[in-house]
C-alpha cells in the first residue's frame, strides 16, 4: 500500500492526499504524469489567481513568497494563465527600490467579459460586464406573464444571444453566463427543483438553454447569487462571515462562512422565507404551508394587503397613488403611502418590517454573523424599515450574539442580483471549477 502525503492548498482551503513519491517539489506541485498532476496543477493556478485578484498588480516573485510555490512553478502557472486560460496579463515593470524592476501581473479585466442575468418574477435583466464588474451593455424584458418555464428560458436565451452579439463584445472573450433564479436551485445540476413563485418543478435550465447557447452556463438561487456579489465586490472585501437577505417578490437568505457560501447537503440551504413566524397560520404561503415569513412580509404579501386596503377604504394616500385600482398596488406604493402619512399603509408596512426583523434576529441567533446585508426591492423602502428591523432584532436576538452585528443595505442596491450573477461566473473562474471554470482546463 502506498504511503499518502497530506498537503494543504490555500486557494480553496482544501486538503489533498496524493501518493507518496509523486510530489517532487517542496511547493506541493506535481511533475507531468504524476498521479494527481491535473488536480494539483489546478490548485496551484487557483492559488495564484486568488492572490493576484486580492493583491494586483503583483510580481511573480511576490506571488512565490506569499504562496510558498517555487519561482519555477509560479512562472509556469502564470504563463498558462496568461496565454492559455487568458485570465491574467502582464502589466509591465513597476518601479522598485533596487535592481531590475520586476514585471507585474494582473487579472485580464478588460479583455475578459461575462454575462449575468437576473430572472425575476416580473422582469428579466441581463448585463455584459468586464471582470471589474463595469457594465458594457444592459438589457431588460418583462417576464412572460404565464411564467411557463420554456417561455421564460426563450427570453433568457434571446437576451444572452443579444449580449453576445453586442458591439462591446467584439474581439473580447466571453467566459460564461451566470443566472440568478428564484426557488430551490440545485447549483451542480443546474436544476430548479422547486420554485413557488414560478410554480416550476425539476426545471432543467441547462437542457433548455444548451441547444441555443454554446457558452458555459452556471445558475444558482437568487439570494445566494446576491451573497456572491457581496463576497467578491462588496462587504466580502472586509468581512468573512455574513448573511445576505433578499427582500423582493419573495424572501430568501444566504450565508457566507469564512469567505465561502453555505450550500447545505443538497445545495438548497437558505430558505428563510419559509420560516414560520405567524403561528396562527391564517395566510397560506405559495409553498403550500401557512404562516411563512414570505407569506406575511414579502413584496407580494405587502402588495396583496395594500390592494385589500384600497378596495376597502375607498380613499387615502395609497388609494390616490394607485388611482383607486387595487391591481396597481405594489410593495413600493405601500411604502410610499406609509411615508406619506397613510395610516393603513403604515400598519401594513410596519407589520411586515417587524416580521422581517424577527427573521434577521433568528439568523443572528443561529449563525452569529459579522453583518446582515439586506437587498431587493423591499430594502429600498428607506430608513424607516431599517429602524423597525433593528428594534425587532433588539427584542428577539440574544444580546451577545447581536453585539456588533452590522445591518446594512446591499452594496449595489437594485443591481445587487445582477452583480451577483456576474460574481457567480467570477467565482468559478477564480477557482477553475464548475461549468465555467472547468471549461478553461
Amino acid at each position: 500500500m502506498k504511503k499518502l502525503v497530506t498537503a494543504a492548498y490555500r486557494g480553496e482551503d482544501t486538503v489533498k492526499q496524493v501518493p507518496y513519491g509523486t510530489i517532487k517539489t517542496t511547493d506541493g506541485s506535481v511533475p507531468p504524469g504524476g498521479a494527481d498532476a491535473a488536480e494539483i496543477n489546478r490548485l496551484n493556478k487557483v492559488q495564484v489567481l486568488n492572490l493576484v485578484w486580492r493583491r494586483q498588480p503583483i510580481s511573480r516573485a511576490q506571488i512565490a513568497r506569499d504562496s510558498g510555490l517555487s519561482p519555477a512553478t509560479v512562472t509556469r502557472v502564470a504563463q498558462s494563465l496568461i496565454h492559455r486560460e487568458k485570465l491574467l496579463m502582464d502589466v509591465g515593470k513597476v518601479r522598485s527600490s533596487g535592481g531590475r524592476p520586476p514585471i507585474h501581473v494582473a487579472i485580464s479585466e478588460n479583455q475578459s467579459l461575462v454575462i449575468g442575468l437576473d430572472v425575476g418574477a416580473t422582469q428579466i435583466r441581463g448585463t455584459l460586464v468586464n471582470l471589474r464588474a463595469e457594465s458594457q451593455a444592459e438589457l431588460a424584458e418583462p417576464t412572460p406573464t404565464n411564467r411557463e418555464f420554456l417561455d421564460v428560458m426563450a427570453v433568457v436565451a434571446r437576451m444572452i444571444q443579444s449580449l453576445q452579439s453586442h458591439p462591446a463584445a467584439a474581439g473580447r472573450k466571453i467566459h460564461g453566463v451566470g443566472i440568478a433564479l428564484a426557488g430551490l436551485v440545485n447549483h451542480q445540476k443546474r436544476l430548479v427543483e422547486f420554485s413557488p413563485d414560478f410554480r416550476w418543478n425539476d426545471a432543467d435550465v441547462f437542457a433548455a438553454l444548451s441547444p441555443r447557447i454554446k457558452l458555459p452556463i452556471s445558475c444558482d438561487n437568487v439570494t445566494r447569487v446576491m451573497a456572491m456579489g457581496e463576497l467578491r465586490y462588496g462587504i466580502g472585501r472586509h468581512v468573512e462571515n455574513f448573511v445576505c437577505m433578499n427582500l423582493g417578490y419573495g424572501i430568501g437568505a444566504a450565508t457566507v462562512d469564512h469567505g465561502r457560501p453555505i450550500y447545505g447537503s443538497r445545495g438548497l440551504a437558505g430558505e428563510l422565507g419559509h420560516l414560520c413566524v405567524d403561528t396562527t397560520g391564517r395566510r397560506q404561503c405559495k409553498c403550500g404551508n401557512y404562516g411563512c415569513l414570505e407569506a406575511v412580509a414579502s413584496g407580494y404579501a405587502v402588495a396583496s394587503d395594500g390592494a385589500a386596503l384600497v378596495a376597502k377604504a375607498g380613499r387615502g394616500v395609497l388609494w390616490e397613488l394607485c388611482q383607486g385600482k387595487p391591481d396597481r398596488v405594489t410593495a413600493e406604493l405601500v411604502a410610499a403611502a406609509a411615508q406619506g402619512g397613510d395610516v393603513g399603509a403604515a400598519e401594513i408596512f410596519n407589520r411586515a418590517a417587524g416580521y422581517i426583523g424577527l427573521g434577521v434576529a433568528t439568523m443572528i441567533n443561529i449563525l452569529n454573523p459579522e453583518a446582515v446585508i439586506i437587498g431587493g426591492g423591499m430594502a429600498q423602502a428607506g430608513s424607516q424599515m431599517y429602524s423597525i428591523i433593528e428594534d425587532s432584532v433588539r427584542k428577539h436576538a440574544l444580546e451577545r450574539s447581536a453585539r456588533g452585528v452590522r445591518i446594512m443595505p446591499a452594496a449595489f442596491g437594485m443591481r445587487a442580483t445582477l452583480m451577483g450573477a456576474v460574481a457567480l461566473v467570477l467565482d468559478e473562474l477564480l477557482n477553475l471549477k464548475g461549468p465555467i471554470g472547468s471549461a478553461l482546463l
